[in-house]
């Protein structure tokens, strides 16, 4: 039957749009999920990539426990996994390799501390420089890459989508440089270090109670004397201004004239820590072996933990996809193996090889001694 070249047309038109819906059915099938569960639209299908920012032990360790959660896992759910330190390469290596999507998971310093502070901005810079890393071509929030930070430092810093999880950090004591950063941003009035550390016994706190407390004692109470004499001479309430931080600091101000500058941003506690008096430095310096000490021993361990916890709870929400087998996330491909193989020494000489020359010298002293002559062995 012939028919009109119109309908023709149309049917041509509709087997091509027909075919490409099939073609692409797995992106429009991902455009919708995306859509409907609140995730980036604009992020790369296909396999993700996962990279772990930490101290070297922390990043390492992570990435055999993520490469190992998703070994068993189906290639359209499956994750390439790499690590590096914050403090080293990462930068270099990976920041050229920043596409739509990757996640970058960042373990954090406690910048709160003097010591960790310049560690913690160092951290943040190198993702900030990963974060600007953006595609043209996908103007909006799903063009760059994807951070999760993990710290105890509650501050969030702008990096795009960031996502912050803030370890509890109020179970271990405050130290003695915490405290005094504390106290210092928050009074409106000028004082010194050493009234600030002597009015801690005085509000209920115990000195010992207190990180790198014994560190201020040289000068808390040597000291003494010498104020007790000067309030003699000026009444207690006519305290003599020693330094005023909050006058010396170039603090921006909102246009509702509130300050814009957040106390746990390590900037501006490197910034108040350049301004301190001279007792208030030599607490700092001499707390810093003491936070290096924290952060190598305790810190560094919560954020490991964290970690395993946040990866765990990802394999078990992917690993079971829609219409698909789940994997067990607790088995992979490397079996245990044991080597039996016999160690390739032959059996005349392995005594000869294990024997150090430290033990023949003093198996020559001692048979010398004792017989009183030397033998040559």
């Amino acid at each position: 039957l012939s028919q009109h070249v119109l309908w023709t047309l149309i049917g041509v038109i509709t087997q091509i749009l027909d075919a490409l819906v099939f073609i692409y059915l797995a992106k429009i099938f991902t455009w919708i999920y995306r859509w409907a569960t609140g995730r980036p639209m604009w992020a790369r299908h296909g396999k993700r990539t996962v990279v772990i920012v930490d101290v070297p032990w922390v990043h390492q360790l992570v990435n055999q426990f993520v490469s190992k959660l998703f070994s068993q896992s189906y290639s359209f759910v499956s994750l390439d996994v790499h690590s590096a330190n914050g403090l080293d390469h990462f930068v270099h290596r990976y920041t050229h390799r920043v596409v739509r999507g990757v996640l970058i998971a960042i373990g954090r310093p406690d910048g709160r501390l003097v010591g960790l502070a310049k560690s913690e901005s160092a951290v943040l810079l190198a993702g900030k420089q990963a974060a600007f890393i953006r595609n043209p071509l996908y103007d909006g929030a799903s063009s760059g890459p994807e951070f999760v930070t993990i710290g105890h430092n509650p501050f969030k810093p702008a990096m795009g989508l960031v996502n912050h999880i803030s370890l509890n950090s109020g179970i271990r004591g405050k130290f003695a440089d915490e405290i005094l950063y504390e106290q210092l941003y928050s009074l409106p009035y000028t004082t010194s270090s050493t009234h600030i550390l002597r009015s801690i016994s005085k509000n209920g706190r115990s000195p010992t109670d207190i990180y790198g407390m014994h560190f201020a004692e040289t000068f808390l109470f040597t000291e003494l004397d010498t104020d007790i004499e000067a309030q003699s001479i000026n009444p207690p309430h006519e305290t003599i201004p020693v330094f005023n931080i909050t006058a010396k600091m170039a603090i921006m101000q909102s246009p509702k004239g509130k300050k814009i500058h957040n106390r746990d941003d390590p900037a501006v506690r490197m910034a108040f820590s350049s301004r301190l008096d001279a007792d208030g430095r030599d607490v700092e310096t001499m707390s810093i072996k003491l936070h290096q000490f924290y952060e190598h021993r305790v810190a560094s361990l919560e954020r490991f933990v964290a970690f395993c916890v946040m990866f765990h709870s990802l394999a078990i929400h992917c690993n079971r996809p829609w219409f698909c087998f789940g994997w067990n996330i607790a088995r992979s491909q490397s079996n245990l193996r044991v080597a039996t193989t016999a160690s390739p020494i032959t059996a005349d000489n392995s005594s000869s090889q294990m024997t150090s020359t430290g033990v023949l010298k003093i198996a020559r002293l001692l048979h010398s001694k004792l017989r009183g002559f030397e033998v040559k062995f």
